[in-house]
């Protein structure tokens, strides 16, 4: 059985204005677009990491947590720098007043996308499946 290892990061949300707009970031390495999202460091809870992980590869820091929202996806990974393992990525949803951000080295692209916009450039259904819950969520809150 591989090691196990945990991620997090955030849907990020700018809602205004309107409509609201998804942040999406383009790895360098693989070219597939995702949230932004890292690994848990030792004794780091996942909303720390989530939080951590966005200010790193966004400057982000004023996110406005919704709750009762977590999405989990699970699946095998195998780098050459770590070998084969099992990933655990969590992703929450947070509100951001400003569609401002920086673009970090791990990224070759990045920018903050309708839902309609967001859901095509998703490669994996489990990502698909978080934007859609993530909408789903974000429509049932507002007014």
């Amino acid at each position: 059985m591989p090691r196990e290892r945990t991620a997090a990061g955030f849907i990020l949300v700018c809602p205004q204005p309107a409509p609201p707009r998804y942040l999406l970031l383009r790895n360098a390495l693989h070219g597939t677009w995702g949230f932004p999202k890292g690994h848990s460091e030792k004794g780091e809870s996942l909303m720390e990491t989530a939080l951590r992980e966005t200010a790193e590869e966004t400057g982000i820091t004023d996110v406005g947590v919704v709750q009762d929202f977590e999405f989990s996806d699970s699946y095998e990974v195998t780098t050459p720098k770590r070998g084969a393992y099992r990933k655990t990525v969590t992703y929450f949803l947070a509100l951001t007043p400003v569609a401002r951000h920086v673009q970090s080295r791990e990224h070759s692209e990045s920018g903050w996308f309708c839902f309609e916009d967001a859901l095509k450039r998703l490669k994996f259904p489990a990502l698909q499946q978080a934007l859609r819950l993530a909408q789903a969520r974000l429509e049932a809150k507002a007014p």
